[in-house]
């Protein structure tokens, strides 16, 4: 009984820091087969919906395996980003519907959607895929309009109706719809980098990486964490302090589950990000890893112990890094 009091509080601090705002209302559709939305984008968005969404469940197995940035365990084959080697604002992000499901819960129905995000500059060889269904995509524009109301009074939102929920047509009218809908917004800066959008792609991914590290299964954490940084690339771009705590988090995994080389790899990556935040929390325990790592890995650490004895003069005892991530999610 101790241990269900210790573990329900565990998740009930992951609910009030992480802010779940998931609505499970029924699903509604399109009250509007004209839905009014921006023209900026719509010809690159042309596609045939219709097509796509006849792709066989097999191959969206195998499609997703391929782009939900899944740790290999026998190959070790991880997405670790080059930020000297890529350029932070080539391409904006393209949001596609690849797929839909409709799924029957009790005596109602509802539909899923499968969102690819690529860069449309390179060919992409880091997709990502996140599902969604139509109560994810309201409640977005919900907080939304609460953040940005003057933003958000030009961006149409598919209306609601009762009927005629789930035939193929009305799907993929939809589904071109939310395209458009999520492109509108990436455009927008002040909506791009707010933790709303943010939030709706991977809020639910972040939620299971930080369980698992409270589960001590910090390989599972890896999985999950990796698929956030994924999205974290495609929406922010790159040096940002948000994709800078989830390599710190990937850091402290690889650490804890003796991965050196990755976490060295995480951890050199990661103090780009925090080069003009020194005073941020996480910067000391960072550089205090990295020095541990290198001296693990057998790679000069002189650099990076001669930064960390300057820094830390007025710092006695520094923090692990891993008890920096858990006290990010457990106040």
């Amino acid at each position: 009984m101790e241990k269900l009091k210790q573990r329900l509080g565990k998740n009930n601090a992951i609910e009030n820091v992480l802010n779940d705002r998931h609505v499970d209302d029924q699903e509604q559709e399109l009250a509007d087969d004209t839905d009014a939305f921006t023209n900026s984008a719509s010809s690159e968005l042309e596609v045939d919906i219709s097509l796509r969404l006849k792709l066989s469940e097999s191959s969206n197995s195998v499609h997703e395996k391929n782009c939900s940035g899944v740790y290999n365990e026998e190959s070790k084959e991880i997405h670790v980003p080059d930020f000297d080697s890529e350029n932070p604002m080539s391409g904006r992000t393209v949001f596609e519907i690849i797929s839909t499901d409709t799924i029957k819960d009790g005596h109602s129905n509802f539909v899923i959607y499968r969102i690819l995000l690529t860069k449309s500059s390179i060919v992409d060889p880091n997709p990502v895929v996140v599902e969604r269904r139509y109560s994810d995509f309201q409640l977005l524009h919900q907080n939304l309009h609460k953040h940005f109301n003057e933003q958000m009074d030009v961006i149409s939102f598919p209306k609601k109706r009762l009927f005629g929920n789930f035939t193929p047509k009305t799907i993929a009218k939809r589904s071109r719809a939310f395209e458009q809908y999520l492109t509108h917004l990436y455009t927008i800066d002040e909506i791009r980098f707010s933790q709303v959008f943010l939030d709706f792609f991977c809020l639910a991914d972040l939620k299971e990486a930080y369980n698992s590290m409270l589960d001590v299964e910090y390989e599972k954490a890896i999985t999950f964490f990796q698929k956030v940084l994924l999205i974290q690339e495609k929406i922010l771009g790159f040096l940002n302090l948000k994709i800078g705590e989830t390599l710190c988090a990937l850091v402290s995994c690889c650490q804890t589950v003796e991965d050196d080389m990755m976490g060295l790899k995480y951890g050199r990556q990661a103090l780009k990000c925090y080069a003009n935040h020194e005073e941020n929390k996480y910067y000391l325990p960072l550089l205090q890893s990295c020095v541990h790592l290198c001296w693990k890995t057998g790679e000069d650490k002189a650099k990076l112990e001669e930064i960390l004895n300057q820094r830390k003069r007025d710092s006695k005892d520094l923090p692990s890094l891993l008890s920096v991530v858990h006290s990010s999610v457990i106040l």
